[in-house]
């Protein structure tokens, strides 16, 4: 599979309620690792947003709108 691939399943991983949140992080850092390129990190912000938490995605939001970012 293509990177683009992997982020896709990964990113509809953070959005199932079947799995828990430590299965989703180990899914994250086992796909993206310490990738930093620009579509890892937009990647990570799209897994986080998913969660069903308050509070990540208002930082998830906050990180997006910030100019400074």
């Amino acid at each position: 599979m293509k990177a683009t691939h992997k982020h896709t399943v990964l990113k509809k991983l953070f959005q199932k309620e079947n799995h828990s949140y430590e299965s989703k992080m180990a899914a994250l850092e086992k796909i993206l690792g310490s990738d930093n390129s620009d579509i890892a990190v937009r990647c990570r912000a799209a897994c986080m947003a998913g969660l069903p938490d308050a509070e990540n995605k208002a930082k998830v939001w906050a990180e997006i709108t910030d100019p400074a970012s």
